[in-house]
């Protein structure tokens, strides 16, 4: 199965408390489904495994299962924990046979995955592309949709459904190849009607 992928990576700093909700609001906008959305936490601190420690004495095995006064280092690192969670969404759009049927880059099956870390948003894209013959000016859509998407988050551009700009463009673009193909066919029918009647009177 044929497959284009894109990556973009969004740095804030976001005039939104929420900037994952703000690109949610905008996807869904351009005929994006939320599938899920989680929050990955950070790992739990590591517990000691005492069958990997060597033999000690009774203090020194009472002094190592004693808590380690940390009251201070505790309250300033729990902002920095908070900030390690990763907020984890996955859209799609599109069906499956969509890359047949269209040439609309916005209703290819395409998987879109958000990750939040740290004030930045890494965006992924998977676009199912069996039956198409891409050209680099329709693999500029999803750079095109990515950019807009982070001037939207950063406050610097308008909501716009890009889906519908691209849709038409497909249209277009297809009553043009028809308009072209009706043509051609004029012209070959003309020639072998006028080279008939030519041959006729020979």
């Amino acid at each position: 199965m044929a497959e284009h992928r894109e990556t973009h990576t969004i740095s804030g700093p976001f005039p939104d408390f929420d900037p994952l909700d703000t690109a949610l609001l905008f996807l869904r906008s351009n005929r994006y489904r939320l599938v899920q959305k989680t929050e990955e936490a950070p790992p739990a601190a590591l517990e000691v495994d005492r069958t990997l420690l060597p033999d000690m004495g009774d203090e020194d095995a009472a002094s190592a299962d004693a808590p380690v006064e940390q009251a201070d280092d505790d309250a300033a690192a729990e902002p920095e924990a908070a900030a390690e969670i990763c907020v984890f969404a996955e859209l799609e759009r599109g069906d499956k046979w969509s890359g047949i049927l269209s040439s609309s880059m916005s209703e290819l099956p395409t998987t879109l995955t958000l990750r939040l870390t740290h004030n930045i948003i890494r965006v992924e894209y998977v676009v199912t592309t069996t039956g198409q013959l891409l050209s680099d000016a329709e693999r500029e859509f999803w750079r095109t949709e990515a950019r807009a998407l982070e001037h939207y988050l950063k406050g610097e551009g308008e909501l716009v459904s890009l889906a519908s700009l691209e849709e038409d463009r497909a249209s277009s673009a297809r009553r043009d190849r028809l308009s072209a193909a009706f043509w051609l066919a004029c012209i070959v029918f003309f020639i072998v009607f006028v080279g008939g009647v030519m041959l006729s009177r020979m």
